[in-house]
């Protein structure tokens, strides 16, 4: 009788290692799946860098705009007239909710989120301004 409750507790502990394996599996395909639906690569300046496309679309109608127009897994999306520097603090701030610019640096930061409609950043139209 003891030897008959040590094998089914081996054996429920094996069942229980590969139901766990399995999840696990099935856990990081789901993951690498997601992962690889999501990214975007922004490049320029020669330079690139990876968002992902709910964040850029959360945080920008522009990035929305483009991501729904043109839908693919894995989109490359080429900025002109934008430094890497700047795209770069742009999704520090996009992600983190804050960015630390230089003063000098600042008025074309400014500008090139205006550019690419970033919210937070991005001037607000001048009929909101007079109301507030």
């Amino acid at each position: 009788m003891l030897s008959d409750l040590v094998l089914f507790s081996a054996a429920e502990k094996a069942k229980t290692l590969v139901g766990k394996e399995k999840r696990e599996k099935r856990k990081q395909q789901a993951l690498a799946k997601a992962e690889r639906v999501q990214k975007v690569t922004l490049a320029c300046e020669g330079q690139t860098c990876k968002a992902h496309k709910m964040v850029l679309s959360a945080c920008s109608p522009y990035f929305k705009a483009l991501l729904e127009e043109n839908p693919s897994k894995h989109p490359i999306i080429i900025l002109k007239d934008v430094s890497y520097i700047h795209l770069q603090a742009i999704l520090e701030f996009m992600y983190a909710g804050e960015v630390n610019v230089s003063q000098e640096q600042l008025p074309a930061f400014l500008k090139t989120a205006d550019r690419l409609k970033v919210k937070g950043l991005a001037e607000t139209p001048s009929s909101i301004k007079r109301e507030g």
